[in-house]
């Protein structure tokens, strides 16, 4: 794979990338992956500037609209998902093109991130149970004054 190449085009939400890409895609007879956060999602349609069909004009985009927000998906999986899918175009182009708005996940394709432990699903639900319980501790500390008043009425 030493002499294929991967072109990575990156720039904010609607500057024009997807049309750049698209005919230097035709161009180069290959294929674009979607480095952006959130054009993997179905349900994320305001704000994402997917591309149309008509847009992509027949050339394949990888990672959009692939998942569902009710999945959990990180920029880890995105570097191991995306380095597959390059691997696998590589078989069939010289050239892939990546492009996106969001340099995290096109750091993760190009520079890969270091190993990290898995996350331990019961941090999330600790963390919320504390955020509760300060929530009621302040609702309670604010309000603690007036409940005499309240009681009286």
């Amino acid at each position: 794979m030493e002499d294929k190449l991967l072109v990575v085009i990156v720039g904010p939400t609607a500057v024009g990338k997807t049309a750049l890409c698209v005919e230097l895609a035709k161009l180069l007879e290959t294929e674009i992956i979607s480095a952006d956060s959130r054009q993997f999602f179905k349900e994320m349609a305001i704000g994402t500037a997917k591309p149309t069909k008509e847009e992509m004009d027949g050339v394949p985009h990888h990672f959009v609209d692939c998942m569902s927000i009710e999945q959990e998906y990180s920029a880890g999986h995105f570097e191991i998902d995306a380095l597959a899918k390059t691997r696998e175009l590589f078989q069939d182009h010289e050239v892939v093109i990546a492009t996106g708005g969001s340099t995290l996940y096109v750091s993760g394709l190009c520079e890969g991130f270091d190993d990290m432990p898995e996350r331990r699903r019961s941090c999330g639900s600790r963390s919320l149970q504390i955020m509760k319980i300060r929530d009621w501790l302040f609702w309670w500390r604010s309000y603690r004054p007036m409940i005499p008043n309240m009681l009286r009425r």
